[in-house]
């Protein structure tokens, strides 16, 4: 009779620190879900500010090609529109994904190249960038 207090006793507490590990790696992967969303939102909105740019640049190229009427604050020029395009994409999502242009880029010799990129911190840094060469006709 003695014997089964004893095992009994030195059972208190388990469910206490069983449910401590799976709780802790529930939230674990909770957490991580979360973070992984972060990034992913973090990498469609940042894709978003380099396209934006893009299509600003195709949508008023020919404001810097022929006589047509340019958006204000523009002039008619390749390097003012990449600026523009830039300022647009910027405007839009905040300064939050920085989008540079390139004009003479030899990787997109008929049109014009955007470049986005972010830095996303969770134990390291993670840099995400996103290129992309528009064809200016």
């Amino acid at each position: 009779m003695r014997l089964i207090r004893i095992f009994r006793c030195a059972e208190k507490g388990s469910v206490a620190v069983e449910a401590a590990i799976t709780l802790s790696g529930l939230l674990f992967v909770l957490l991580g879900g979360v973070q992984f969303g972060l990034a992913y939102l973090a990498w469609n909105t940042m894709l978003l500010a380099a396209e934006e740019a893009g299509r600003y640049a195709m949508l008023y190229n020919a404001c810097a090609v022929s006589a047509q009427p340019c958006p204000p604050g523009c002039s008619g020029s390749t390097s003012a529109l990449a600026d523009c395009a830039v300022a647009w994409a910027n405007q839009n999502f905040g300064n939050i994904f920085p989008v540079t242009p390139d004009i003479a880029d030899p990787n997109c010799p008929s049109g014009m190249s955007f470049t986005a990129s972010y830095t996303f911190n969770i134990v390291t840094p993670i840099s995400l960038t996103r290129y992309l060469c528009v064809p200016l006709i």
